[in-house]
C-alpha cells in the first residue's frame, strides 16, 4: 500500500493508505492509518465524517477474528452461525 490523499473531517496530519485503488487511480473502500493514539485509524472513503480509533491491541483482535471467520455470517455469501 502506499499513501493516498485522503482528508476526513476534524482528523489532520495522518498518512492514509488505501485498500483499493482503480484503473483511474480513485482511492476506494477502506482507508487506513497510524495515528497518535497508539493505534490505528480506520475509514471509508465515501464517509470522511466518520473515523474510527482502534488501539493498536484492538485492531490486531479485529484481524484475528476476521482471519477465522468469525464474522463471516455478515457477508451474503457467508456461513450461518449455529
Amino acid at each position: 500500500m502506499s499513501v493516498v490523499e485522503f482528508y476526513p473531517t476534524g482528523v489532520f496530519g495522518l498518512h492514509w493508505e488505501a485498500t483499493e485503488v482503480d484503473g483511474d487511480g480513485e482511492v476506494r473502500g477502506i482507508v487506513l492509518a497510524e495515528s497518535g493514539r497508539d493505534g490505528v485509524a480506520i475509514a471509508h472513503v465515501e464517509q470522511p465524517n466518520a473515523v474510527v480509533f482502534a488501539t493498536r491491541a484492538e485492531f490486531a483482535r479485529l484481524r484475528e477474528m476476521l482471519l477465522g471467520g468469525d464474522f463471516d455470517h455478515l457477508l451474503p455469501s457467508g456461513r450461518r452461525r449455529a
